[in-house]
């Protein structure tokens, strides 16, 4: 969930492939990842997974990052412009209502159902990105978890992200970057706008959670996205 992964290599004999490692991060006030006091940017939670990068000794790396995960990833590429070799968003990216730059009025506006009964908003949210036909286990699965998050980190990571814009991010990170999307979700005139500043690859007949839904299909565009930056490093 808003997660961002380092795909990390580390030097290697220029004749084979380096090897690499994937480090997982639950960012601040997700999963068993704790709070604290924080400003609540898509930047500070970069320096957070660059902390961890470098306390896994990590050299050089693929920044991957599901939906809130993918502005973590590009704002780490600014950080490490050097170290980061490509950006990987996940489903993300392609929604302009999140990823662009919302005004204060609108934010009031989408933050208020989620003030009046968290729980009940976000199943209706999440439930929303799954298909009609999606497993139905797994999307109670994730809307439950999603469902028993902190309230108060949910909703600051939440404002974070709607002050934050993607057309800003992409224009300054200087590194190659791909958005593995589900074409079901897909806007036209977002990815319309987008695809002349990154690739754009679609998987159909998956909602959100594209991961989730189809792990063999997304593992293999993962992989192969990713390795192709590695791989001669």
């Amino acid at each position: 969930r808003s997660g961002a992964t380092g795909v990390s290599g580390k030097s290697g004999a220029a004749a084979t492939p380096p090897p690499h490692a994937v480090a997982l991060v639950a960012l601040a006030g997700h999963g068993a990842s704790t709070a604290g006091e924080r400003d609540w940017t898509m930047a500070e939670f970069a320096h957070d997974v660059l902390a961890a990068l470098d306390a896994a000794g990590a050299e050089h790396w693929v920044a991957v990052g599901h939906s809130m995960g993918g502005a973590v990833a590009l704002e780490l590429a600014r950080l490490e412009p050097l170290r980061t070799k490509s950006v990987i968003g996940v489903d993300s990216f392609t929604y302009d209502g999140f990823y662009r730059r919302q005004p204060e009025a609108k934010i009031e506006r989408l933050l208020r159902p989620y003030q009046d009964d968290f729980p009940h908003a976000v199943h209706a949210a999440m439930g929303g990105l799954f298909l009609p036909g999606a497993d139905q286990d797994l999307k109670r699965w994730v809307c439950e978890s999603m469902a028993r998050s902190d309230e108060a980190s949910a909703l600051a990571s939440l404002i974070g992200l709607l002050r934050w814009d993607v057309d800003e991010a992409v224009e300054a990170v200087p590194v190659p970057v791909t958005c593995i999307a589900a074409a079901a979700f897909l806007d036209p005139a977002s990815a319309a706008r987008l695809r002349a500043k990154f690739e754009i690859e679609e998987i159909d007949n998956v909602g959100h959670f594209l991961m989730l839904e189809q792990p063999d299909a997304f593992n293999d565009r993962l992989l192969s996205a990713a390795t192709r930056y590695l791989a001669g490093s």
